[in-house]
């Protein structure tokens, strides 16, 4: 896995903050605010803008054969 930090996109952190706010107001209200600790590993991967990333890659895939007009009868 390959970690970028600074990276994520902004909507990315902005759910990450929602996530540790739903995880440390769900631990006090369950009564174990220890639980609330659970909450920092998200907020420091949203603060530095961590992005996940793996190493593998895709392959893509090309069918030489394949023509447009068979790709209208394959959605249908």
């Amino acid at each position: 896995m390959n970690i970028k930090l600074f990276n994520a996109r902004f909507d990315k952190i902005i759910i990450r903050y929602y996530l540790m706010m739903i995880v440390i107001i769900g631990s006090f209200y369950l009564g174990a605010p220890i639980l609330g600790l659970i909450g920092l590993p998200i907020f420091l991967s949203a603060i530095l803008g961590m992005e996940f990333k793996s190493k593998n890659r895709k392959a893509k895939v090309h069918y030489p054969n394949l023509e447009k007009s068979d790709l209208g009868r394959i959605a249908a």
